[in-house]
């Protein structure tokens, strides 16, 4: 991947300043690598959080730049942006028909419904797939928002996959996580995909899906972050 490697010591360093990683006695290039990944691909900016910090808790704001400085002068540039490289590459993605992915991306959508459970936990990369869910849902989802964007076959958002159960009904008699969380039957599993932390891009970056979890090529996550770039 070419994109990580123009980052400096500096922006290193600022991200995990900005991050819980910089109070803690010794973070692990994986965690810190974990965090700079999540940045680069969310668009998280690390300015703003020093800056506010630095004006009400100069001393603390002083003290995480000096820590993680110190870390990454310690570890090494090169060390970690190979970390981050392959943090980028654990990273996955999900297709999902509109309009779906546009309710995960913009209309608060927090759980993915789906036949099968998943194990996998950290960063999923929303795609919009090629066919939609028919013109009747998408009809339906577009009366809370008229605006809603639908791009098809494209990158829109990412969003962390935090916990996955058996949709089950509450003691009201409800399905959980309403009013997205699909019911299931004796005869049809519902797993529901519990999802957090959703950023939509600024832009969608078009690239042909998958069926089921898929891995994101190295080209694609560069284009995720130059897209996210191209607004700062």
């Amino acid at each position: 991947m070419h994109t990580t490697a123009r980052l400096t010591h500096s922006e290193l360093a600022d991200h995990v300043a900005a991050s819980p990683l910089s109070l803690t006695p010794s973070p692990t290039v994986q965690e810190a690598a974990a965090v700079i990944a999540e940045d680069l691909l969310t668009h998280r900016r690390p300015q703003p959080l020093l800056a506010w910090e630095a004006g009400r808790f100069p001393e603390t704001a002083l003290a995480r730049r000096t820590n993680s400085r110190e870390f990454i002068e310690q570890l090494g540039v090169d060390k970690l942006v190979a970390a981050v490289e392959e943090a980028l590459l654990s990273v996955r993605a999900l297709t999902i028909r509109q309009p779906w992915a546009g309710a995960i991306t913009h209309l608060g959508k927090h759980c993915e419904n789906r036949s099968t459970r998943i194990h996998y936990r950290g960063l999923l990369l929303v795609h919009a797939a090629k066919l939609t869910a028919g013109p009747t849902l998408v009809r339906q989802v577009r009366r809370m928002d008229p605006e809603l964007p639908l791009p098809l076959q494209a990158v829109i958002g990412t969003a962390r996959v935090a916990g996955c159960h058996r949709a089950r009904y509450t003691e009201q008699g409800d399905v959980c996580c309403r009013p997205w969380g699909e019911p299931g039957t004796a005869d049809s599993l519902v797993w529901h995909w519990e999802l957090s932390n959703v950023r939509r891009l600024p832009s969608p970056v078009h690239w042909s899906g998958k069926q089921s979890l898929w891995r994101p090529t190295a080209e694609l996550l560069d284009a995720v972050i130059s897209s996210e770039e191209a607004t700062r």
